[in-house]
């Protein structure tokens, strides 16, 4: 049983890689204009999740209440977990995506009591300090 699953594991590894490659997506250049060109889908799910990652704004459009079409920009946040796995991609650290699931973003939440602690030193105690429960 396990034989057959990792059978079927690289099995569907390597149709991902090839359909990856694969160039189907279009991709319009905003910053460049008249740069459009076609892009392979692991390419297009790469600036999707940087999209995604770093927060973006669309125009939508929505019916008022007289029956008009209204158009109307709305933000979209960064995903902060999204976030959180490009930068650990990028610094060579990558997880398992059972971790990935459930972790809690770590770039947003660096700041420990003790890092807190040494800025607060280091300011010259211009910070105060979190309670460490004895006084």
């Amino acid at each position: 049983m396990a034989n057959s699953k990792m059978a079927a594991g690289k099995i569907l590894n390597n149709l991902l890689r090839q359909v990856s490659n694969e160039k189907t997506e279009f991709w319009k250049d905003i910053a460049e204009p008249g740069d459009d060109r076609m892009i392979t889908k692991a390419e297009a799910m790469v600036r999707t999740c940087y999209k995604m990652a770093l927060g973006y704004s669309e125009t939508r459009e929505q019916i008022n209440a007289a029956g008009q079409k209204v158009e109307y920009t709305a933000y979209i946040a960064p995903d902060r977990h999204l976030l959180a796995l490009i930068w650990d991609r990028l610094e060579g650290r990558i997880g398992t995506a059972e971790e990935i699931e459930t972790r809690k973003a770590r770039v947003a939440d660096r700041v420990s009591a003790e890092g807190a602690k040494r800025i607060a030193a280091a300011g010259g105690g211009l910070i105060d300090e979190p309670d460490s429960g004895s006084e």
